[in-house]
């Protein structure tokens, strides 16, 4: 687990995830155009640093299945096999 401190609202949050989760957060956040600081604060239902741990991994893993599932789509309208 790696802690980093977000800062939500001016506030400083620590979190701890996974260095993976840190990675596709920041990828998240990159594709909307903000920091990992500011896409949290504007996404996150929570401030609490157990709960917002738990909505990073979640987001992340389904924004990875929707990511997966447009590739398999595309593929499949070109005649490839996605599996």
């Amino acid at each position: 687990m790696v802690s980093r401190v977000l800062t939500l609202d001016g506030t400083p949050v620590t979190v701890s995830l996974e260095p993976i989760f840190w990675e596709l957060l920041q990828a998240r956040s990159a594709r909307e155009g903000l920091s990992a600081d500011r896409y949290v604060e504007r996404n996150a239902p929570t401030r609490n640093p157990a709960a917002l741990a738990r909505w990073v991994r979640t987001t992340c893993v389904n924004d990875l299945r929707e990511r997966v599932e447009r590739m398999r789509n595309r593929l499949d309208r070109r005649g490839g096999t996605a599996r």
